[in-house]
């Protein structure tokens, strides 16, 4: 998986909340650390393990516009932290062509803005 996770453009300072779920019924709050169109990190506080499939709601705010996203990933790594956190690395699964374009598109607009700063 190395070598697939350095094939996306990747932002790891990309911050957003949004809302978690197992059934795609119980959702709860977690929060974005890196997001890629490969896969996302996010923290929270659940009972989560590797393997564990996850549906993911997220809307990102940026500058004039708003995207709302459903995707479902694959829990790959674990990392505990403080507060009882733990930052979860997930795998997409089933990602259209047209949502991976969304997010790269989303996340070079946000380097492109960044840069001319």
């Amino acid at each position: 998986m190395e070598n697939e996770k350095r094939s996306y453009i990747r932002e790891e300072q990309f911050y957003s909340k949004f809302k978690i779920s197992k059934d795609q019924k119980h959702w709860q709050d977690g929060k974005i650390f890196d997001l890629s169109a490969g896969g996302l990190k996010f923290y929270a506080v659940g009972d989560f393990k590797i393997g564990d499939t996850l549906w993911f709601d997220i809307t990102i705010h940026y500058l004039v516009f708003q995207s709302k996203m459903r995707l479902e990933g694959e829990i790959r790594r674990e990392e505990n932290h403080q507060n009882h956190e733990t930052l979860y690395g997930v795998a997409f699964k089933n990602l259209s062509p047209e949502m991976g374009i969304q997010i790269d598109e989303i996340i070079l607009l946000k380097k492109r803005f960044l840069n001319d700063e």
